[in-house]
């Protein structure tokens, strides 16, 4: 308990002086905005500071729902979801996984190679090998010669229910179980929001249709969702979420 104490208050302080060191050259920076031009210039940068992470949160979160939609946020097209690495097999689009468990080992050219937790991709050709939470060794690119990723089995295990858990789905109108990627999504709006759905085959998706008609939208389940602007949405919608475009697409 007291070593756990210890350790957070530590943790804390290094925080709290990460987070005054920041204070200091921001107050360093309007000081300097504020000699050399006028508190305008400071009201313009913050300004610009508030746009542009307004511009990535919109950008992140519309990255996220197509990726929940099982697509490559490049392209909008298909992508191929293995155990740690989503891949693109369009435009080459693709994210990974670093081993939480087991570790990742560098192969240099020269032979040598190095051991750390993680690597990550840096710009100016380098590579940054992190190994517990440090950034340990910075690596040329072009001295690398490929970079190996060693899995625990225990965490390839988890992996694989985790994501069998993930990709399962249950069809809206016969209930059965199915993988996300093999389910028709549909986007209707029965009041002023939009909802999603998910069927097993065109038969269910038709008979549920028939069963729950859009009453204030009447043609809602053969229009194009992102050409719409009747209902409030939910939902990041790509590609069109219409009848004939998914019927035309599963052929």
């Amino acid at each position: 308990m007291l070593l756990g104490k210890r350790k957070k208050e530590k943790d804390r302080k290094e925080k709290q002086i990460i987070v005054e060191e920041q204070e200091a050259q921001k107050e360093e920076d309007s000081s300097w905005l504020v000699t050399k031009e006028s508190k305008t210039a400071i009201d313009r940068a913050l300004s610009d500071a508030d746009s542009k992470l307004k511009e990535a949160a919109e950008q992140s979160l519309k990255e996220l729902k197509i990726l929940e939609e099982g697509r490559c946020p490049e392209c909008g097209r298909r992508i191929r979801q293995f155990l740690f690495t989503s891949v693109c097999p369009f435009c080459g689009w693709s994210a990974y996984i670093s081993p939480k468990k087991g570790k990742t080992i560098i192969h240099l050219t020269s032979g040598r190679t190095v051991e750390c937790d993680s690597a990550l991709d840096a710009k100016g050709d380098y590579v940054l090998c992190v190994d517990s939470d440090v950034v340990r060794w910075r690596l040329p690119r072009n001295k690398i010669e490929y970079i190996e990723n060693v899995w625990a089995e225990e965490e390839i295990e988890e992996r694989r229910k985790e994501l069998e858990r993930e990709t399962q789905v249950v069809c809206d109108w016969c209930a059965k179980t199915r993988g996300r990627q093999e389910m028709i999504p549909m986007y209707v709006a029965f009041g002023t929001s939009q909802d999603r759905f998910h069927f097993c085959c065109f038969a269910c998706k038709e008979r549920f249709a028939k069963q729950y008609p859009a009453r204030i939208h009447r043609d809602c389940y053969n229009r194009d969702c992102n050409a719409c602007e009747e209902c409030v949405k939910r939902f990041f919608v790509t590609p069109p979420g219409n009848l004939k475009y998914i019927e035309e697409e599963k052929e």
